[in-house]
């Protein structure tokens, strides 16, 4: 889904641009980009992580597609004013800081409303005027899923409820993003697993916004 939404920005990317992937986990994200799109769009690619495990499985899957000088890893947390400074030292010493777009993906419900407020604050603060992809499930009411009991969404959803998570609503983490100073640029709903062949909107269960401060 992060593939899709960074060509719909191919015209500022191109160039010289870079594509940033907060949250970065093991790669899979940034080392599909890199694959199915032409290094003359996107050039650079950039993943942050605090988990060092993640990373050098990341950077071991990079190097071993030939995407090692293509696609640099930073360790560290996305709430780390620290590692998203060193993070814009690198697009802006490359040259790329003008062109980027940056994604984070279904993980600010993971990291919770307080810590999901810093890093918006934080971003906006570090990269001004970076389009950023915003990818969330959102928590679907109880009268949707018993209305719809084979709703695509409902075993995710009960997931993390029993792990204490709490997913937003549309209307949450709407209010969040404009809270912390940006505007909803779009919104895009779309099928929540790759390869799923949409049959009705009970497969539609994630969106995406582009949000820019």
């Amino acid at each position: 889904m992060s593939a899709v939404l960074c060509l719909s920005l191919r015209d500022r990317i191109s160039g010289g641009g870079a594509f940033i992937d907060f949250g970065s986990g093991g790669g899979e994200a940034l080392t599909s980009i890199a694959m199915h799109t032409d290094k003359s769009l996107v050039p650079k690619l950039f993943g942050i992580d605090k988990n060092p495990r993640a990373l050098s499985v990341a950077r071991n899957a990079a190097a071993n597609k030939g995407l090692g000088e293509r696609i640099d890893y930073t360790e560290g947390s996305i709430v780390d004013p620290l590692a998203l400074r060193t993070l814009r030292e690198k697009l802006s010493g490359g040259g790329h800081f003008e062109k980027t777009v940056a994604s984070v993906n279904a993980l600010l419900h993971d990291i919770g409303k307080r810590a999901a407020h810093q890093f918006l604050n934080l971003f906006a603060a570090t990269f001004p005027g970076t389009p950023l992809i915003i990818t969330e499930i959102p928590r679907i009411s109880r009268e949707a899923l018993q209305a719809h009991p084979d709703y695509s969404a409902a075993a995710f959803q009960a997931m993390h409820h029993a792990s204490g998570q709490e997913l937003f609503t549309e209307q949450e983490l709407e209010g969040l993003v404009q809270s912390c100073g940006f505007k909803i640029v779009s919104r895009q709903s779309h099928a929540s697993m790759p390869g799923v062949t949409a049959e009705g909107e009970r497969w539609n269960t994630a969106v995406s916004w582009i949000v820019q401060a």
